[in-house]
């Protein structure tokens, strides 16, 4: 039992030392855009006080036309660590919280790329957001 403690503990020096001294490698990606379209229910009566921003993005907040409805194009980024040659960490990118439905100025949702999958969808394959709920 000793031994096998003390293998454990040279293990795990080693691959500390192997990340020190450069066994470390980071990938990051960008995915190509992927465009979302939403239906902010009660953005169709004022959609003028609607905003929605997607973070990390160099595109300006959109917002909603007459009947609630935006498309947003989202590319998303991530990052893999590796430590000899093992995953150690993976940033998953649809998890991310970077759309921000906001109603003057305040978010009244954040959600991932993912949450937004998962909304339901309309006739017109919009995916159906309440920002209230």
């Amino acid at each position: 039992m000793a031994g096998c403690a003390r293998a454990v503990r040279v293990l795990v020096a080693c691959i500390g030392l192997a990340g020190a001294a450069g066994c470390t490698s980071v990938h990051c990606y960008r995915s190509a855009p992927q465009d979302v379209h939403l239906r902010i229910a009660g953005a169709e009566r004022e959609p003028a006080r609607w905003i929605v921003v997607v973070r990390a993005s160099d595109q300006a907040g959109a917002q909603p036309d007459a009947d609630g409805r935006v498309t947003l194009s989202i590319a998303l980024s991530g990052c893999r660590v590796y430590r000899l040659g093992l995953l150690v960490r993976h940033t998953d990118p649809r998890r991310a919280a970077v759309v921000h439905v906001q109603r003057d100025g305040i978010d009244m949702r954040v959600l991932s790329l993912a949450d937004s999958e998962a909304l339901p969808l309309d006739e017109e394959g919009c995916h159906l957001l309440d920002p209230d709920a």
